[in-house]
């Protein structure tokens, strides 16, 4: 789940055994917050998720598996 201002699109990229999550973002000036979920599912060799915003790397706050 992703809570912004902006506007926000999603890719995703798998190498070896890295996902690689990019979230750009447009951030709005006083925008109200918007909340998007995302689902992403791995592949067995995928064992690393590295995340960036706007192309700066990034974390979870939190993650649940199920």
């Amino acid at each position: 789940m992703l809570h912004t201002s902006g506007q926000a699109t999603a890719s995703v990229v798998a190498k070896d055994n890295i996902a690689s999550v990019q979230f750009d973002i447009n951030e709005e000036q006083g925008g109200q917050i918007n909340q998007y979920i995302y689902i992403l599912t791995l592949d067995p060799e995928q064992d690393t998720i590295d995340v960036s915003i706007n192309g700066e790397r990034t974390h979870f706050d939190s993650s649940i598996g199920f």
